[in-house]
């Protein structure tokens, strides 16, 4: 519990994250233009972002970096339909494995849809839900929740590292 509150003091602290009070949009369902995420209920972070179809069964979204170089996101899923259910399975191994969720967000933080358990890495708890994904200039849609995602900040030693719950939703242009 100790380390916990220390954590959300140092993201507060660190990197402007606060928590919510329920009073902003907390329906995940709606999404403006772009990807937006929250960590541990926080204010929503919000980047412009598009989405590919990269092979027969692979398919991403991600962010454009943002002009100060400090935050990106970047999901990615397999499967034989792009909409669908996919949970976070990077670390395991299977033909319609590789679905990851990664990012830096406010500079040095690192967030992975994966997290170490007494020293092995597992693939965390939580999905990405594709809704809606258009031909060639349509939209993409859609939601994710990340129950244990793994954090690292990069200024600090290695050692500097523990879970959030990280929520998002997207609504982006296909390109590809």
């Amino acid at each position: 519990m100790k380390r916990l509150i220390t954590l959300l003091l140092v993201l507060t602290a660190v990197s402007g994250f606060r928590c919510s009070d329920g009073s902003e949009d907390s329906n995940p369902a709606v999404a403006e233009e772009g990807i937006q995420v929250r960590i541990n209920g926080g204010d929503w972070i919000s980047l412009p972002g598009t989405a590919q179809r990269l092979s027969r069964n692979q398919y991403t979204i991600h962010s454009t970096i943002s002009p100060d170089n400090s935050s990106f996101i970047a999901i990615s899923w397999r499967g034989i339909e792009p909409t669908g259910y996919y949970r976070w399975n990077f670390i395991s191994s299977g033909p319609d494995d590789g679905n990851l969720f990664q990012s830096k967000l406010h500079g040095n933080f690192d967030y992975h849809s994966f997290y170490v358990n007494e020293k092995k890495a597992e693939d965390s708890p939580g999905s990405i839900v594709v809704t809606t994904f258009d031909v060639v200039g349509g939209r993409v849609k859609g939601t994710f929740t990340i129950d244990r995602a793994s954090w690292l900040n990069n200024a600090l030693p290695a050692s500097n590292t523990g879970t959030v719950r990280i929520e998002g939703r997207f609504n982006v242009k296909r390109t590809v």
